[in-house]
């Protein structure tokens, strides 16, 4: 192809024929697909730029089309997959799992197993419960069974606070034959005894504050896979937190997410940038070629060619989706209706007489202010008086919300049936806490 361009340059003539048809020769467009031919052949394309490519990412100059790349082998092999053209090997889980996946879970732990071999990091971001936690250590035990024990890393998983216990639980519960370590608390290892440790553990959990901490120590280790949950931690690019994770050593990364990575193209860019570096190119490139037109300017075409190169490394199901879930029920929505007891009706009309006053006689940024604290003060007062006056006298018969709380709790309970319970405010978590506490005569949890 390059010759025969650079034979047509050279005869320096504005028409050709070519098969019996005359072509219009332009000498710059001619000279431009000459470099970029005589660039390209000496260049050699990365597993990634090839992907790209195969994908649609392609930039060509004027007069130049692509349609698409042909070959042998391993990589055409690659392609197919990620295009969903072939599909992957399932992976059994390991008989010392102690615990049943179900078939989507099982194809999530496969699906995880297939981009390593192939070299690319994974997103996995089904939707909240459906498992994600059980699915990752499906997958860590399948790799640790999987590797000879000269050849084992550990692996790394960093998780907010909130979620420690909870790995550890599930860890303990699922595959309780991993050793896992807890890099949590003020005894935790620092400098040689923490690497003699990691090195000696399946699995090592810690959070992202201590990740920020402890980055020294977390990365004098070559981990086998590294893994974020609430993996939004990191949808900043120019945070020390992102930043951080990103300088972390590993064969294969992971980011586990139960909320549509997409919604927000620049987050899209901060996560695909962890999983597979230099994917996407350099912020400001991705910037001018996908987020300003994508944002600002809400281009279809360009979010279709974004979906299509990063749809391959993001796996994400819904609970909705019966084939994923089919005995699933459905869900219901039930408003129930609460009166104010005395306390909080005269509380409420005082906060509305006293605030309306304020609000008439101010203006701009401080009438907004007024009006939002009022909001707040009232739903202060509907939830519970001892919210708003910040009293400690008795809860029983005050509330009249927390009264029906307590009813429909009870109801729920005799039916053999858990709760969860969600609340605004710290301080009414506590309330709630003590007030189910008493009348149900059960312990209740409050995160």
């Amino acid at each position: 192809m390059y010759i025969e361009l650079r034979r047509l340059a050279e005869l320096k003539v504005p028409l050709i024929n070519l098969n019996g048809v005359w072509v219009e020769l332009n000498p710059e467009k001619l000279q431009s697909i000459l470099q970029f031919f005589k660039k390209q052949s000496t260049k050699k394309a990365s597993q990634g730029e090839l992907v790209r490519m195969a994908l649609g990412d392609v930039r060509l100059p004027d007069g130049v089309t692509f349609d698409g790349i042909t070959g042998e082998g391993p990589v055409t092999k690659l392609v197919e997959q990620l295009q969903g053209q072939r599909s992957f090997e399932e992976i059994p889980v390991e008989d010392s799992f102690a615990g049943t996946l179900r078939a989507y879970q099982s194809r999530g732990m496969s699906w995880l197993h297939f981009l390593k071999s192939v070299g690319f990091g994974a997103c996995l971001a089904d939707d909240m419960g459906l498992g994600k936690t059980v699915q990752a250590l499906a997958f860590i035990q399948s790799i640790w069974h999987k590797t000879a024990d000269a050849d084992r890393l550990p692996n790394l998983l960093i998780c907010p606070t909130s979620v420690l216990s909870n790995w550890q639980n599930e860890a303990q519960k699922f595959t309780p034959e991993l050793n896992v370590i807890l890099h949590h608390g003020l005894d935790r290892l620092h400098g040689a005894a923490f690497r003699r440790a990691a090195r000696g553990a399946s699995l090592v959990v810690t959070t992202y504050s201590l990740m920020l901490r402890d980055q020294e120590d977390l990365r004098s280790i070559k981990w086998e896979s590294i893994i974020l949950d609430e993996a939004q931690n990191i949808k900043n690019p120019q945070s020390l937190q992102t930043k951080t994770a990103c300088s972390l050593k590993s064969n294969f990364r992971v980011a586990l997410s139960g909320t549509p990575v997409e919604n927000n193209v620049g987050d899209l860019w901060s996560l695909m940038n962890f999983l597979n570096p230099g994917y996407l190119g350099r912020y400001s490139e991705f910037k001018d070629r996908f987020y300003v037109p994508i944002q600002v300017f809400q281009d279809q075409e360009k979010t279709e060619q974004l979906k299509r190169l990063t749809a391959p490394f993001v796996l994400r199901r819904l609970k909705t989706d019966k084939s994923i879930i089919p005995d699933l029920p459905e869900k219901h929505e039930r408003k129930t209706s609460c009166y104010l007891t005395k306390e909080q009706a005269t509380l409420y009309a005082a906060v509305v007489e006293s605030a309306t006053n304020s609000i008439d006689e101010a203006t701009g940024m401080k009438r907004k202010s007024l009006v939002l604290t009022t909001l707040l003060r009232l739903k202060q007062i509907c939830d519970h008086p001892a919210l708003f006056i910040t009293d400690k006298s008795r809860l029983a018969e005050r509330s009249g919300k927390l009264k029906r709380l307590a009813e429909m709790s009870r109801n729920i309970i005799d039916g053999g049936e858990s709760i969860l319970i969600f609340t605004q405010f710290k301080q009414m978590g506590g309330i709630i806490q003590q007030h189910l506490q008493n009348t149900l005569g059960k312990e209740v949890l409050f995160l």
